[in-house]
């Protein structure tokens, strides 16, 4: 009997063990696999390489990325994990990282290594698939081997660094790659130079360039962007476009939500694994097909990137994939009041702008207003709840806002205009009028670009009172930073700034990362254009000519981002400011250097006096023809042309878009007589600091003895050293160079000679 029982006791301890080993297992399966898929295609990097491995002796192998860039390993040994998985490696010996295509080599390259095209490193390490066979090494070489435990420990950082500096999963970058591609080269090389310093190659196909490098100094807290490269038609992958999304979204009291987003492909579609952004404490729930069957994904806490998993080569890809997720909208306070931490990019969507189409159904409480972007369609109450459905035309992303609110109304130009006050701000401000001014700056701006640049892609604009401390703009809806209320001094840029994006952004798209300024920019001088041409308030125009100024020559920090100004490199970088070291860069130049660009293309295009309104009617012709449509930097430079010609806009273009220097000018001025005794200005002024074929106009301003005052364009500054202004009929009493500060420098020296 005691045997029976102790047989059957040991037979339950065996069960429970059994049944732990099982629960442990599914546990660890689904940490792994995101949600418990079974059929995953995200090969696992572990976060540990042991002193145990396998090695392989390595001379003059070369990694190829598509003539672009090599990785060389003159000599070494290349290790393995012990099992063999395939996906990483860590090189030791002596190698070279060699430049081939020096074309997106800028500033930042310059910088750090001048004219050198080829960089010694003493490790690698290397993470791709079937990287043994793209290399066509002879599996029977391989030998056991021991890493000393400096090396082992030195490859332990190296394997953190994806997630802790680029916020990128090694797992999902191989899994949006097609599994049997043998010639990929490898998707992420971290090198180890002699210095200590480090430079990362990494390949993927949806960030702006296919292909990057970065450099890791010791000095620096962050990585910073080298060099990129187009590789798109290298990589043989069919873009991937979003045709249109379906999002339906509960919005709860507390500030909490569930989402459920079916986003629907393109024909013609890639349907290999793809990256989409989700705010980074967001968390999805699963991700399913048409049918109804998971699809496999990674989507990391703390981390925005949402990996999808490719299809395999013998499946069906649906047209259709529904993502389940939540988080919190309010997890940030302002002035006391809880606001959402992302307006626009809420849902899943693409790393770039892609144009599409959107149904919304909002579900929150019936007594709560709902403003979204696009065309209310339907709104039901089911007791407690109101669900109000929108839908929107091909747009690049979407808000929304929610609460009690007070409403003003106007109409411009046979469209209506709503403004949404947030009620605890009711009183106070409205026995001030600050509102009414408010709407009525909002509705002067734009009817202003409404005359300038034509009828915006809108049918309806509105506007809400938002508690944050800046400022956002999206297709018919903008998002008015409660500063704009409250604070005393004139916000009327900060106002037009983003009415203008109605126009720059909304109607007309960029349409890549270099293109960026084609909305922040010309955003900014529309503003600033609205303060000068409409307000007359000559004070803050010159204040913001003076601020971005300061922006672009000096290194500091603006809005809390580190900048090192015009030296961080060129406008057209666009969106690869994020990727540095100084985010800040983005603001910079994108923001307030391409604005002063566009001042000074203003100066070029009307005269000293901007008596003539080219520029303006320039814009609008641009707009016209480019509205519902995406635009690039060169179809606004061949817009520009028709005005200035093709020369006089590729040189201007050339200097300020795509090259990166700013000018200090330095000279001297005399006044002398001619020969009827009438007084000549002759003028001799230098540029430095810039390139060889540097010219710009430069403004004169003469003040005479009776107190008139002209101002005057001289050209060829840059490539002319001596002008000359005259005669006059009346003396001169002084002479200003640029005194408005209408061409971007970093310093004017001239004084007066006998």
């Amino acid at each position: 009997m005691n045997q029976m029982l102790f047989i059957r006791r040991s037979i339950d301890r065996l069960r429970m063990k059994f049944l732990i080993v099982l629960v442990f297992a599914v546990l660890v399966l689904t940490v792994d696999l995101a949600a418990g898929q079974v059929d995953d295609p995200f090969p696992e990097i572990k976060t540990k390489f042991g002193s145990t491995a396998e090695s392989y002796r390595m001379q003059g192998e070369v990694v190829d990325y598509f003539g672009k860039v090599q990785v060389v390993m003159d000599e070494g040994d290349l290790y393995r994990r012990p099992e063999d998985v395939g996906y990483d490696f860590y090189f030791l010996g002596s190698g070279r990282l060699e430049v081939i295509d020096t074309s997106a080599l800028g500033i930042s390259w310059k910088g750090r290594f001048g004219k050198k095209r080829s960089i010694k490193f003493v490790s690698a390490y290397i993470c791709g698939r079937r990287f043994p066979e793209m290399l066509m090494l002879d599996p029977n070489h391989w030998s056991e081997a021991k890493l000393k435990r400096e090396d082992w420990q030195k490859l332990l950082f190296k394997l953190t660094t994806p997630d802790r500096f680029y916020w990128i999963s090694l797992s999902g970058e191989l899994g949006v790659w097609p599994e049997y591609d043998v010639s990929l080269p490898p998707v992420w090389i971290d090198l180890e130079l002699a210095d200590g310093n480090r430079m990362m190659v990494h390949l993927s196909p949806d960030i702006t360039e296919q292909l990057n490098i970065y450099y890791y100094g010791m000095e620096y807290k962050r990585p910073f962007l080298l060099a990129g490269f187009e590789v798109n038609d290298r990589l043989q992958l069919a873009p991937i476009v979003l045709d249109s999304s379906i999002i339906s979204v509960r919005l709860k009291e507390t500030g909490d939500f569930d989402g459920e987003c079916s986003i629907y492909f393109a024909a013609g579609s890639d349907r290999r694994g793809i990256k989409l952004n989700l705010p980074r404490l967001f968390k999805v729930d699963s991700i399913m097909n048409a049918d109804g069957i998971d699809i496999p994904y990674i989507k990391k806490k703390e981390r925005s990137t949402l990996y999808l998993g490719p299809r395999s080569e013998m499946e069906e890809q649906p047209d259709v994939i529904s993502i389940y997720y939540r988080g919190k909208f309010t997890l940030t306070r302002f002035a006391g009041v809880d606001f959402p931490i992302n307006l626009t990019r809420w849902f899943p969507h693409l790393q770039y702008r892609n144009l599409g189409q959107y149904r919304i159904n909002y579900t929150q409480h019936k007594d709560l207003t709902l403003i979204s972007v696009g065309d209310k369609i339907d709104e039901w109450i089911e007791g407690e709840d109101k669900t109000v459905s929108y839908t929107t035309d091909n747009i690049s992303y979407i808000s929304f806002a929610t609460g009690l609110y007070d409403t003003l109304s106007a109409v411009s130009h046979d469209i209506p205009i709503n403004f949404y006050i947030r009620q605890e701000h009711n009183r106070g401000l409205f026995n001030r009028s600050i509102p009414e001014k408010v709407m009525n700056d909002l509705v002067g701006a734009f009817s202003t670009f409404h005359d300038w640049f034509g009828p915006p892609q809108v049918q309806s604009l509105e506007m809400v009172d938002q508690p944050m401390s800046s400022g956002q703009s999206s297709p018919g809806l903008i998002h008015l930073s409660t500063n704009t209320l409250l604070m005393g001094r004139n916000q009327s840029r900060f106002r037009a700034h983003e009415m203008a994006h109605q126009w720059w952004g909304h109607t007309v798209v960029p349409k890549t990362f270099k293109d960026a300024w084609l909305s922040e920019g010309l955003a900014e001088i529309s503003a600033a254009m609205y303060l000068i041409e409409v307000k007359h308030d000559t004070t803050e125009y010159q204040e913001l000519i003076d601020y971005w100024r300061r922006q672009v020559v000096q290194e500091g920090k603006i809005d809390g981002l580190y900048s090192r100004g015009y030296r961080a490199g060129s406008i057209i970088l666009g969106y690869k400011f994020l990727q540095t070291y100084s985010p800040g860069d983005y603001i910079a130049l994108v923001y307030f250097k391409s604005a002063y660009m566009l001042e000074m293309l203003r100066f070029e295009m009307d005269g000293p006096d901007y008596r003539t309104d080219f520029f303006q009617q320039m814009l609008g012709q641009f707009c016209g023809e480019y509205a519902g449509k995406q635009a690039t930097s060169m179809d606004f430079i061949r817009v520009v042309a028709r005005y200035i010609g093709d020369q006089r806009a590729a040189a201007f273009f050339k200097q300020w878009l795509f090259r990166w220097r700013v000018p200090d000018f330095e000279g001297s001025y005399s006044i002398k007589p001619d020969k009827k005794g009438r007084p000549m200005l002759y003028i001799n002024i230098e540029a430095y600091a810039v390139d060889t074929d540097f010219a710009t106009p430069y403004p004169v301003e003469i003040e005479f003895v009776d107190g008139t005052r002209r101002l005057f364009r001289i050209d060829g500054i840059g490539q002319k050293k001596e002008h000359m202004l005259g005669p006059f009929p009346e003396e001169i009493k002084k002479v200003r160079f640029d005194p408005d500060h209408i061409i971007l420098s970093r310093d004017t020296k001239m004084t007066k000679s006998q």
